[in-house]
C-alpha cells in the first residue's frame, strides 16, 4: 500500500506532465515538491548555473497515486 498523500499533494501530482519546471506551477510550495521527491512520487532533475533550475516529473508510483485518487473521487 502506498503512503497516504494529502489532497494538496495529490493536486500537485496531477499538475505534472513530462518534465515541468517546478516554478511553472503556481501554488505549490517547494517543500511539497521536496516531500514528493523524498517519497518517490516525483523524479527531480536540476539544470542551469549551480543547478538552480528544478524540473520534475511523475514516477510510476506517482502515476499510480493519481489514478488511485481519481478512482476514489
Amino acid at each position: 500500500m502506498m503512503s497516504p498523500l494529502t489532497n494538496h499533494q495529490i493536486k500537485a501530482l496531477r499538475k505534472l506532465r513530462l518534465w515541468v519546471a517546478s516554478s511553472a506551477i503556481p501554488g505549490i510550495h517547494q517543500s511539497t515538491w521536496d516531500k514528493l521527491v523524498e517519497l518517490g512520487y516525483v523524479e527531480e532533475r536540476r539544470e542551469g548555473p549551480g543547478n538552480s533550475r528544478r524540473f520534475l516529473r511523475l514516477t510510476e508510483k506517482g502515476k499510480q497515486a493519481v489514478d488511485e485518487a481519481a478512482r476514489q473521487n
